[in-house]
C-alpha cells in the first residue's frame, strides 16, 4: 500500500480503536461462531489474523490454537488487542504491523489464516489473497469473513 493511503488508515482506524475493542458487534456475532465452527482449528496449529483490528477474531482462535500472530497496520489497534489478550490471560497471541498487502512472513507458516470484517478495505485484493495463500502451508485453512456485496450487473 502506498504509505500516505497506510498513513490515513492509521490515523482512520487509530481514533476509533477503543470503540472496537469495546464493540460488542465486533466482539461477537454469529459470523464470528461460523467462523470458528467453519475452519474447525486445530490446538496444534498457528494461525494469523489479518487485519486484526482490536483483534476479536485473533483472541476467539488463541485459546483454541497453539498460536496466533494477529497483524493489523494501525498500532492502536494492535495495542487494544494486545490488551484485551492480557485481561483473557492469552499467552499465545503476538501482534506485529503489516499490511495485508505484503505479509511479512515465510511461505508455508501458518495452518490457519483468517480475516474477519477487514478485506473490504484492502487496497489490492488479489495481491493480499495472493500473500495469504503463500504464508498457509499446504493443506492448510483460510477463513475469511466480510459484510462486502458484489455490484448488481443488471
Amino acid at each position: 500500500m502506498p504509505e500516505e493511503s497506510i498513513e490515513r488508515v492509521r490515523a482512520q482506524f487509530g481514533r476509533s480503536a477503543s470503540d472496537y475493542a469495546e464493540s460488542a458487534f465486533f466482539a461477537g456475532g454469529e459470523d464470528l461462531h461460523y467462523l470458528l465452527e467453519l475452519t474447525r482449528p486445530e490446538e496444534h496449529w498457528n494461525a494469523l489474523d489479518v487485519a486484526t483490528g482490536a483483534g476479536h477474531t485473533a483472541l476467539a482462535f488463541a485459546s483454541r490454537v497453539h498460536s496466533v500472530i494477529a497483524t493489523d497496520v494501525t498500532r492502536e489497534m494492535l495495542a487494544e488487542t494486545e490488551a484485551l489478550a492480557r485481561r483473557k490471560g492469552l499467552t499465545n497471541l503476538k501482534t506485529r504491523v503489516a499490511d495485508a498487502c505484503n505479509l511479512p512472513f515465510p511461505g508455508n507458516a501458518f495452518d490457519l489464516v483468517t480475516c474477519r470484517l477487514g478485506a473490504h478495505h484492502f487496497h489490492d485484493f488479489r495481491a493480499a489473497m495472493e500473500g495469504c495463500a503463500r504464508v498457509l502451508r499446504p493443506g492448510g485453512v483460510l477463513g475469511f469473513a466480510d459484510n462486502i456485496t458484489v455490484e448488481d450487473a443488471y
